[in-house]
């Protein structure tokens, strides 16, 4: 299931530079599993984010140049606008561990990897006394996330036009670092 604008061929660019700019100034999780690598995780620390450096931003803008003006206009219509959503997040998403991507190869899928990188989050998060934060694109993603202790607290519909329909988009925290009057 496609779950990202128009055309497949545009996630790619996207993805690469993601990991690209996790490696300047944010953090590549990488979970093991019999000596393979099965999970990987691109987090962004509290006091910083993805795409804050200029060096970032160029990745970003390099990647941006080689998608389609199809997959752009619906990055910036129907996309960027429930981004704005991480506003919700109280001091933004650079105040938490903020989750950018997270996934799993196919074999190594309900083996609790993804759990145990999150689980490793949540610790990092209470001894810092902040909070997890990211995005679901799919509702078994976001039923994962709930079951590992995060709650949505933001969701829209994506509508991706053509034959591709719709889909979900949730941002999602675990406050499991913040007292209970923080929250």
């Amino acid at each position: 299931m496609q779950t990202h604008g128009t055309n497949p061929n545009d996630q790619a660019p996207s993805h690469l530079s993601r990991i690209q700019a996790a490696l300047v100034d944010c953090q590549l999780w990488v979970v093991d599993f019999e000596g393979e690598i099965g999970c990987v995780g691109i987090v962004a620390p509290p006091g910083k984010g993805l795409w804050e450096s200029a060096e970032q931003k160029k990745l970003r803008d390099n990647a941006m140049s080689t998608v389609s003006p199809a997959a752009k206009r619906w990055l910036e219509t129907e996309l960027d606008p429930h981004r704005q959503s991480k506003s919700h997040l109280p001091g933004g998403a650079t105040a938490s561990y903020y989750l950018n991507a997270l996934g799993t190869h196919p074999s190594f899928q309900n083996k609790g990897l993804a759990r145990a990188l999150l689980g490793k989050l949540e610790e990092l998060a209470r001894r810092d006394k902040t909070r997890v934060a990211l995005v679901a694109h799919s509702d078994r993603a976001a039923k994962i996330y709930q079951n590992n202790g995060l709650r949505i607290i933001y969701h829209a519909v994506l509508r991706f036009g053509g034959d591709l329909g719709e889909g979900p988009y949730y941002l999602m925290v675990n406050d499991c670092g913040l007292s209970t009057e923080a929250i």
